[in-house]
């Protein structure tokens, strides 16, 4: 990936190609809107808010996830490796194993997700 840092990659990718989802729209439904405590600039980074990585195999995700990690700094991120949610091989499929799409959506257990 070259020596670029996180904040040069974030900076290059910002604008149209941001792919983020704020999740403060989804709390605010169900509760009274509060008066804020400090300023909206301090208060967005307290947010909570989800970064969505995707490609193929092997394209560097968990690459890109640690070096977001490492850039942040913060104990309370949280991973979510869609490798830890794939369907169970039946043994018939074990034995054919070398035929299966492990980047096609159904072969992950969406539901234990």
């Amino acid at each position: 990936m070259g020596s670029k840092s996180v904040v040069d990659l974030m900076e290059a990718s910002s604008g149209v190609h941001f792919s983020g989802f704020h999740l403060d729209g989804l709390e605010a439904r169900n509760s009274e809107v509060e008066e804020p405590t400090t300023s909206a600039a301090d208060n967005v980074h307290k947010q909570p808010f989800v970064i969505g990585v995707a490609g193929g195999a092997a394209s560097g995700k968990t690459t890109v996830c640690d070096m977001i990690i490492e850039q942040l700094r913060d104990q309370r991120v949280v991973l979510v490796n869609l490798d830890s949610f794939y369907h169970n091989l039946t043994p018939e499929e074990l034995t054919r194993v070398h035929e299966c799409n492990f980047d096609h959506p159904d072969a992950f257990d969406t539901e234990q997700l």
